[in-house]
């Protein structure tokens, strides 16, 4: 009666379902009220998941298809940067499994999106562009490893919020589609599922850049 109600068929009609379902589970504790703007909407989904989450997908794939053709090589044994990328994907596991036991969302995705930052810090120490130049063989196929493993969890944990778009990743990750419904997070969201032979399929943009509103 007051007019400032929302449309969720207009808003459908401008953002994907998987969008507003992280915006909306990401900006506020379950079950309690938020403010609501297209300007934080288009926040989230610039900031978060094209810039962090959708830019480290498309700048693995794309590295991993111009440097190797598409599949994971063998590397060198990992180091502290790498361990260190594992242990935060340990973390985030373990911490998104202990925000959704509580229903806290909002702390999952947040979980969620720091992996993706450290992940794309990670890809921006070793400069994977760098070694290719170099002829730095063996730390690059260690570092797109370690970078398609980081991406394929994030979709992994992303797929109870956004099931289309993780599908999307994994069917990149994986050169297949992929049963979002059949993943259990103790056994897929686990480091190593990836190994050296494994080609992944052509990069496509998950979360493309939109023109503000």
């Amino acid at each position: 009666s007051r007019g400032n109600a929302l449309s969720p068929a207009a808003l459908l009609e401008d953002w994907d379902a998987d969008v507003l379902r992280y915006f909306l589970l990401r900006e506020a504790p379950f079950g309690e009220d938020a403010d609501f703007s297209q300007q934080a909407l288009q926040a989230r989904y610039t900031n978060e998941l094209a810039n962090d989450i959708g830019n480290l997908l498309q700048r693995t794939l794309s590295m991993l298809h111009r440097y190797q053709q598409g599949t994971l090589l063998e590397g060198s044994p990992p180091d502290a940067e790498e361990r260190a990328l594992i242990a935060e994907a340990e973390q985030t596991l373990a911490e998104v499994d202990a925000a959704m036991q509580r229903l806290a969302f909002h702390r999952a995705l947040g979980a969620i999106h720091r992996l993706a930052q450290a992940g794309n810090r990670y890809a921006e120490r070793r400069e994977p562009w760098r070694l290719a130049k170099e002829g730095g063989k063996a730390l690059l196929a260690t570092t797109l490893f370690h970078l398609a493993e980081c991406c394929r969890i994030l979709a992994v944990l992303l797929a109870p919020f956004m099931p289309v778009k993780a599908a999307a990743m994994l069917a990149q990750l994986y050169g297949r589609e992929v049963d979002v419904n059949a993943l259990r997070l103790a056994e897929h969201g686990a480091w190593g599922v990836l190994a050296a032979g494994h080609r992944a399929g052509a990069p496509e943009p998950v979360f493309p850049k939109r023109r503000e509103a």
